[in-house]
């Protein structure tokens, strides 16, 4: 499946997430940047590899219950040259998430708007730096 084939739409959230997987015992403080029913990115300039499992545990704004969703690393970016974009992380895909799972995301969700395309973030932060 291509970036654009997408079944949910991503959302612009900006949290911490607890990370487990088997190279390490305790959870690990990741930074969500976006979230949709179906998966995660998690920006980090140390990634684990394509195809690990993961465990990401997180709460959303309005949703009573803490999520506890299984997932695999599908991408992972690293941005080397100059003119790469985009921040360095990895993409992870829930693997075994509940009907009622996908619920609640979309329920925690629905007021979180999407992120904005690079080429507009890219000129918002240079009107800032100017």
């Amino acid at each position: 499946m291509g970036s654009n084939d997408r079944f949910e739409v991503r959302k612009n959230v900006r949290k911490l997430v607890e990370v487990i997987s088997d190279h390490w015992d305790q959870p690990v403080e990741y930074l969500c940047q976006d979230l949709s029913p179906r998966g995660a990115f998690l920006k980090t300039n140390f990634p684990l590899c394509t195809g690990e499992n993961v465990l990401l545990t997180f709460s959303l704004p309005g949703i009573m219950d803490e999520f506890n969703l299984f997932g695999k690393v599908t991408r992972v970016d690293m941005p080397r040259r100059k003119n790469d974009w985009g921040p360095a992380g990895m993409g992870v895909e829930f693997t075994a998430t509940s009907p009622k799972e996908r619920f609640l995301l979309r329920q925690g969700l629905r007021k979180t708007p999407p992120p904005l395309p690079f080429q507009v973030r890219l000129k918002h932060a240079s009107r800032k730096a100017a």
